[in-house]
């Protein structure tokens, strides 16, 4: 039975590595417990709280001595098996939502958040895979899952091998990149649009070259899509070149990341100065305002951070020549970032971010900005400075759109691919 129970958690330190790597630590939460009655229940084995919407995952671990051509009938059983009672186990975040039991969980940054879920939350599950053995066998003889999708218990649960997520991984790593891939896999499930043999990586090669067809799809133009066999191993070894270019390419995108990891050190902080406008929330370190700033910078998809980023690290550099630079990106019609990087002291530096968001915020007529500061490249100790405007009105509106050019000089309009 010990043995067991290691290979099951073993199974989990995998799972949840592959979590942080996606998702973050602030936003993966390990084995969260709730009160149901006087008995102490495990919710899922992770959860990723984001919004209105709660990833669950259920992960469930078997060790294998065959390849999956030695396997008989009774082999792949008992795999089915484990893989129904993580479905299964799935129901009991459900309950707990609809009940309101799980008042908080603690996530993997140590921070304990107050948990808003409820019976409205739109919760997706996954079931996770480690067949621990199968490492020793060819990749064609391994065990795959196929046709991986079900509703079960009014919860759309997409299934996994572990193996394959941590595959995944390495194409989509942010939780809005993530939930797009499962909407569409979702949908071609639900459609019956994927034949029954469709390999998970095929899919995923389809779903990163072909979002035209994706749409028409989800649009309902198509109703059947035959995906080639093979499909991920011509796209990895064909276009290689393009994929390290990407990588490349996508890593002042990390900026971001680096942004959220630090955030819950502002915890306790207090600068003693808020937005000047009193439009914004108070720039105050409280656990709220961490998770609400977080959650903004996290709901950037990746290709999105690789705009700003690549605008950010121009700015910081500036800053290290002329002791200031700053940017401002429009991510999406209704939805900017600004980027300041200053040499100037906190209390201005603030007041200098908020005077330049709220020029962007009216110039561009967004509904949402999001500005950060901080310091020059080269600066020896770095800290940032972040705050949201949404949903705000200005009085002197005109005023503030008219310095739009006069502050970020003329705007330059473009489109930026993954590839």
């Amino acid at each position: 039975m010990a043995g067991n129970i290691n290979r099951g958690d073993e199974a989990e330190d995998l799972v949840e590595q592959i979590c942080h790597k996606m998702f973050l630590a602030d936003f993966t939460v390990r084995n969260p417990k709730f009160l149901k009655g006087d008995a102490e229940k495990e919710a899922a084995d992770f959860l990723v709280p984001f919004g209105s919407t709660l990833l669950a995952f259920q992960v469930k671990s078997k060790t294998e001595t065959k390849s999956a051509f030695e396997k008989e009938e009774k082999d792949f059983q008992r795999i089915k098996g484990k893989i129904s009672d993580g479905i299964d186990q799935l129901k009991t975040i459900r309950r707990a939502l609809n009940a309101n039991h799980l008042k908080t969980v603690t996530n993997g940054a140590g921070i304990t958040l107050p948990f808003k879920g409820d019976s409205n939350t739109k919760l997706i599950g996954l079931v996770i895979l480690e067949l621990f053995g199968e490492e020793q066998f060819g990749e064609d003889e391994r065990t795959g899952i196929y046709n991986g999708y079900t509703l079960h218990n009014n919860i759309p649960t997409h299934v996994f091998t572990r193996e394959v997520f941590d595959t995944i991984s390495t194409e989509i790593d942010t939780i809005p990149d993530l939930i797009s891939y499962l909407t569409a896999r979702k949908g071609f499930y639900e459609r019956g649009a994927l034949s029954p043999n469709t390999h998970e990586l095929d899919f995923l090669t389809l779903f990163k070259t072909r979002q035209d067809l994706i749409k028409e799809v989800m649009g309902g133009e198509i109703d059947l899509v035959a995906v080639t066999d093979d499909l991920w191993k011509a796209y990895r070894s064909k276009h290689i070149d393009r994929i390290n270019e990407r990588d490349y390419r996508n890593r002042p995108s990390l900026l971001i990341d680096e942004v959220i990891k630090w955030q819950h050190t502002s915890i306790g902080y207090n600068p003693g100065i808020g937005d000047p406008s009193g439009r914004s929330e108070s720039m105050e370190g409280t656990i709220e305002n961490y998770y609400a700033i977080i959650f903004e910078l996290a709901s950037i998809p990746r290709i999105s951070r690789r705009m700003v980023g690549e605008k950010f690290l121009k700015a910081l550099r500036q800053a290290d020549a002329a002791g200031n630079g700053q940017a401002l990106v429009q991510i999406s019609p209704d939805t900017g970032v600004l980027v300041l990087a200053t040499n100037r002291n906190r209390e201005e530096r603030i007041r200098g971010m908020y005077n330049l968001a709220a020029v962007a915020y009216c110039g561009l007529h967004l509904a949402k900005l999001i500005a950060i500061a901080t310091e020059p490249l080269s600066a020896p100790e770095r800290s940032y400075d972040i705050g949201v405007l949404a949903d705000v009105t200005f009085e002197n509106h005109d005023e503030l759109e008219s310095k739009l050019t006069e502050m970020f000089g003329p705007l330059k309009c473009g489109t930026i691919t993954e590839y």
